[in-house]
C-alpha cells in the first residue's frame, strides 16, 4: 500500500464517521447494520497551503490516481 508522501500544515482535524450499510424497503422501512469490522472510520480534514505548483500538481496526480477508490497510508501528524 503507497503512503501519502507530503506533509500537511498545522491544525490537521480528525473526525470519525460510523460505516453503516442501509437497506431500504417499501413502506419507507429501512435496516441499518455496522459495515464489516472497522464500523468507525477516521476522516481527516487537511490543509495544505502555500505549495509550489510542481508539489501542489504531484498532491493533485496522488489523489487523482487513487479516485477515491484505491487506499493509502497516511502517517497521523503529530501533537506535538
Amino acid at each position: 500500500m503507497e503512503r501519502f508522501p507530503f506533509t500537511p500544515d498545522y491544525f490537521a482535524q480528525q473526525q470519525t464517521q460510523p460505516r453503516v450499510l442501509k437497506a431500504q424497503f417499501g413502506g419507507g422501512y429501512a435496516r441499518r447494520t455496522e459495515d464489516w469490522m472497522r464500523t468507525v472510520l477516521p476522516r481527516w480534514a487537511l490543509q495544505l497551503n502555500v505549495r509550489r505548483k510542481r508539489e501542489a500538481d504531484a498532491i493533485a496526480a496522488f489523489l487523482h490516481a487513487r479516485r477515491s477508490m484505491e487506499s493509502f497510508a497516511f502517517v497521523v501528524p503529530s501533537s506535538a
